[in-house]
Formats: C-alpha cells, sequence, structure tokens
C-alpha cells in the first residue's frame, strides 16, 4: 500500500479555521475583562473565538458597519441611557437587518428593562441578569448561540447555492469546447460553496478535474493549475482513476482529499477532485455533488 503525499503549504503552517467573531457591548471595563477571562481558552467546532469590544452602543454601531460575520453580541442594556442596548437591538435588526447575528441582552438593572417586555417586544435571543451568568452559564449560553448561528448560517448558505445551481445549470448545457466546460464547472463549484480567498472555507486551494480520455486534465487550480511535479500528479491520476473506473486502488489519496466521480446513467465518465476538503462541512458536500449530477448530465449532452 502506498500513500500519495502531497506538498505543505509554502509556509509549512497547519491550515486554521477563521475564528467566531463574538462582539461584548458594555460600559463596565471590569464586565469585558471578566467576560474575556471566561472564555479565554474556549472553542467550537474547532475555531477559537476573537473578542471586539466596545464601550457603549454608539461605538458598537462603528464596529458593526465595518466588522462583518460577527455570530454573538453579548449586549448590557443601560449604558449611555437607559435603552441603550435595547437601541442597538432595533438597529442591528431592522436598520442592519442582519437577522444571522444571535443577541443576548444582559443587564445589571432588571428593573429597568423587565424581561418578558424586552424578549416580546425587541427580536433576541436570550435574556440574562449579569448575576446569573458565572464562567460556567456563560460557557453553556456561548456554546449555544454559536450553535444557532452556525445552523442558521448553514441554511442561508444552503439556499444561496441552491439559487447559484439554478443559476449555474443553464450556462452548463451550452455549446463549448471540453476544457472551457470544465473551467466553467470548476469556478462554479469555488463561486457555490465560497471557496477562495473571501469565502469562509479559505483552505480550499487546489482542485482537479479529469476525463476518461487519456486521463487528460482539463481544468485545475492551485498548485494542479501549472504542477511542477508532474510524477507526483500522474499518480494522483492512476489512483484516482482506478478507483473510479475499475473501483480498486491499493494507493491512498492524500489526507483531505476529496474525489468525486462523473456518472451517466451509474457509469463514471469523469472525476473531480479537490485537495485540502476536510474543512467542507456535510451540507456543502451535499451541494457539490448536486452540482456534480448535473455537470455529467450536462457533459453527455455535449459529448454527443
Amino acid at each position: 500500500m502506498k500513500i500519495i503525499k502531497k506538498k505543505k503549504n509554502s509556509n509549512g503552517a497547519k491550515l486554521k479555521l477563521p475564528p467566531w467573531k463574538i462582539l461584548i457591548v458594555d460600559d463596565e471595563p471590569d464586565i469585558h475583562a471578566m467576560t474575556r477571562l471566561a472564555l479565554d481558552d474556549f472553542q467550537f467546532a474547532g475555531k477559537e473565538l476573537q473578542i471586539i469590544q466596545a464601550l457603549s452602543g454608539i461605538e458598537a454601531r462603528e464596529i458593526l458597519a465595518t466588522e462583518q460575520k460577527i455570530a454573538v453580541a453579548l449586549i448590557d442594556v443601560v449604558m449611555e441611557t437607559d435603552d441603550a442596548g435595547l437601541q442597538l437591538v432595533d438597529f442591528i435588526r431592522n436598520e442592519l437587518k442582519y437577522p444571522l447575528i444571535r443577541l443576548i441582552v444582559r443587564t445589571g438593572q432588571p428593573g429597568t428593562a423587565p424581561e418578558r417586555e424586552v424578549i416580546e417586544r425587541y427580536d433576541i435571543d436570550d435574556y440574562k441578569d449579569k448575576t446569573e451568568l458565572t464562567a460556567e452559564k456563560l460557557y453553556t449560553t456561548m456554546r449555544l448561540a454559536l450553535k444557532s448561528y452556525r445552523d442558521l448560517n448553514t441554511l442561508d448558505t444552503n439556499r444561496k447555492a441552491l439559487t447559484k445551481i439554478l443559476d449555474a445549470a443553464p450556462a452548463l448545457y451550452l455549446p463549448q469546447s471540453l476544457s472551457q466546460f470544465f473551467n466553467g464547472v470548476l469556478t462554479q463549484m469555488i463561486g457555490l460553496c465560497n471557496l477562495g480567498e473571501s469565502g469562509l472555507i479559505s483552505s480550499i486551494s487546489n482542485g482537479l478535474v479529469v476525463t476518461t480520455k487519456d486521463h487528460q486534465i482539463q481544468a485545475g487550480t492551485g498548485r494542479l493549475c501549472n504542477p511542477t511535479d508532474k510524477r507526483e500528479i500522474e499518480e494522483i491520476i492512476t489512483t484516482c482513476s482506478e478507483r473510479v473506473f475499475e473501483t480498486k486502488s491499493s494507493d491512498i489519496l492524500p489526507s483531505g482529499a476529496l474525489l468525486i466521480p462523473l456518472r451517466v446513467h451509474d457509469k463514471p465518465i469523469g472525476f473531480i477532485y479537490l485537495e485540502n476538503a476536510q474543512y467542507i462541512d456535510e451540507a456543502d458536500k451535499e451541494l457539490i455533488n448536486i452540482l456534480v449530477n448535473q455537470c455529467a448530465l450536462a457533459l453527455e449532452k455535449l459529448q454527443v
């Protein structure tokens, strides 16, 4: 048994997932310090926290105007005014129209902002008295909030991705060369799952699409676009081909590689190979498979 080794990143460092962004809005510096201390070693789904601080509702608005993809905001009620925190909640939901960010209101003066009234009137996700939020309670609250944010973000991403699939499908059936076709497939796949530098999943640096004809590379990205080590690429192609077309291979693909056959009427006609795909979640993999099925049908018509 032989393992095909992939070259490391140029800096030799392990790929790291971007952190969860947490906004703390409170006019008491001690609350900021205690929150940071309680969440110092917090991790969820393999990602650490990036804590952003604001000492007033006004400062928080300035941060929200420039900082993207904040997952959770812990918001005090009484700051520069008695309802500064509630005004901030209204600003986030109704002016910025950020439905995904999880909003946790916490107050040291519950009488100023009665819980039932706040929950009924404002679109928040949790209401806490500051005396409730011990280190353990804060850990539980943050974990539940991040899980909710992740799940909602996945649903939103899937909805947008399905829209992209519907938009992209007609272009796949236009008359074009095989090379143009596969380059289009790769472009659609990168856009579909927000891969690349500006996406949430920035670890996908390599891709390869191959057809059965002479095992010829039809499209590639990253190091596979202009391979310097052709022997390694040939080994990958051979291993992929054996797995897809002969359903057997004694070689093992690089860790984190994703191999998806292109099938028409249950018969393989090619495959898509992606490296560093270990950070793609199951929902995104399912979307890739949907696109691959569309590609296989389009490829069949193109070849005819």
